[in-house]
């Protein structure tokens, strides 16, 4: 009998140690003592408290890890299979500064998985090799995980992406870091990209969106695009995971690097969570090139001729510093233009085209009509004693930029000179 109970005793500490899976993780908790990529041993898991036991093969130190928190396989070939594919993205992450839906599949007609709040961090798992056309925006769709444990599918023409081995130290690097973040004024990443893809929306830029911190009063400002808020803070605590509280404040701040940080508070109930970034030059002086730029492409197209005039789609007359009147162009009522916008407004040249787009027109100027304060968007390719104008649907706009024209879209021809002198 003595001998069974040992022999049952080994048998069971034999059967506990048995690997009943791998995982590959993903996404570990801030504390857990693996990384990003790593395959591990499954020991046990609990569908209850939805955890598995985990244990890395060189330490054989074990840990509970969320079930959520990466993928799990019954043999190790079939975790090393999927890890080869998932390599590319093992420490790549994205944000987007819209809501946004996550998808059961690659189809912006599948069930939607989870909304996803603005400014949410998502784990990018993979990437479809196939570009697809949304809305006639043409991107990829993007496998991702939430924190949270829900996976699915983003459309990554909204996603902003980064690796997370770009984050720093701040055990090393404290003083620094908070000398960086007090002397700074912190503006949306959005602003950075946009300025560094040359397509600077002046509209955006005059919001005032950004953080203002404030050492000397121990306050941190936050202006998004609907209100301010002020938040005072008592103390500076550092946490692990690059990550500082403002004691007596719900503000907490992560460093990616000296130059992005990311934002999270809570305001009226509400999670806000933002990235921002530092920008090379004062705002005005961005503003101040975009305004040179629009004036620019405007005076080269009125400078080819003020009288636009299409036997079909009628005549377009350039008045003053940047007016128009547009007379008898009941041709392009209502696919174009709708009812009752009236014959008169301003030109504008506030949008910018997408490389795919870039080489195939000579610009992008639209006609706000003062009648109805709304705007008909066109890019325009010069050609021979004219121009050609192709319109632009608002679907195919985003932030001001044009992704992409529709093939079925109207074209429609103008020739351009001078007004006759008789009028």
């Amino acid at each position: 009998m003595r001998v069974f109970i040992i022999l049952l005793i080994s048998l069971s500490t034999f059967s506990c140690s048995r690997a009943i899976g791998y995982f590959v993780v993903m996404w570990p908790p801030d504390e857990s003592a693996v990384e990003l990529g790593e395959i591990v041993r499954v020991i046990s898991q609990s569908e209850l408290r939805n955890i598995y036991v985990i244990e890395k093969k060189e330490d054989k130190i074990r840990e509970e890890i969320p079930r959520t928190s990466g993928r799990f396989f019954k043999k190790r070939k079939d975790a090393e299979k999927f890890f080869e594919q998932y390599e590319p993205y093992v420490d790549m992450f994205a944000y987007s500064e819209r809501s946004l839906n996550i998808r059961t599949s690659p189809d912006v007609s599948a069930g939607r998985e989870y909304r996803l709040r603005p400014s949410q961090v998502i784990k990018v798992i993979s990437k479809m090799e196939e570009p697809s056309d949304v809305n006639n925006i043409i991107g990829h769709w993007i496998e991702v995980l939430t924190e949270d444990g829900f996976t699915g599918y983003c459309f990554d023409r909204y996603l902003t992406f980064y690796k997370r081995e770009s984050t720093i130290s701040i055990e090393d690097n404290e003083e620094m870091l908070i000398d960086i973040f007090f002397d700074n004024i912190w503006y949306p990443s959005s602003f950075g990209e946009m300025i560094e893809s040359g397509r600077v929306v002046v509209e955006r830029l005059r919001t005032g969106e950004g953080a203002f911190p404030d050492r000397d009063n121990k306050k941190i400002v936050i202006r998004t695009r609907t209100e301010r808020v002020e938040f005072p803070f008592d103390d500076i605590l550092f946490l692990n995971n690059n990550t500082v509280s403002f004691l007596g404040s719900p503000i907490e701040l992560i460093f990616y690097s000296a130059e992005k940080i990311y934002i999270k508070y809570t305001h009226r109930g509400v999670d806000h969570l933002f990235f921002y970034t530092i920008l090379e030059m004062p705002v005005d002086r961005y503003i101040e090139a975009e305004l040179v730029r629009r004036n620019t492409v405007l005076n080269q197209f009125f400078a080819r001729g003020r009288n636009l005039t299409s036997d079909l789609y009628g005549i377009i007359r350039l008045e003053g510093r940047r007016g128009f009147t547009w007379a008898e162009y009941s041709n392009l009522i209502p696919d174009v233009i709708p009812f009752n916008f009236g014959n008169s407004g301003t030109v504008r040249s506030n949008y910018f085209l997408e490389d795919d787009a870039d080489d195939k027109f000579d610009g992008v100027i639209s006609f706000l009509f003062d009648a109805v304060d709304r705007e008909m968007v066109f890019a325009y390719l010069f050609v021979d004693n004219g121009v050609q104008f192709t319109y632009v649907p608002e679907s195919s706009i985003a932030a001001n930029v044009i992704s992409s024209v529709p093939a079925d879209s109207h074209v429609f021809y103008f020739r351009q000179g001078s007004i006759p002198q008789d009028e």
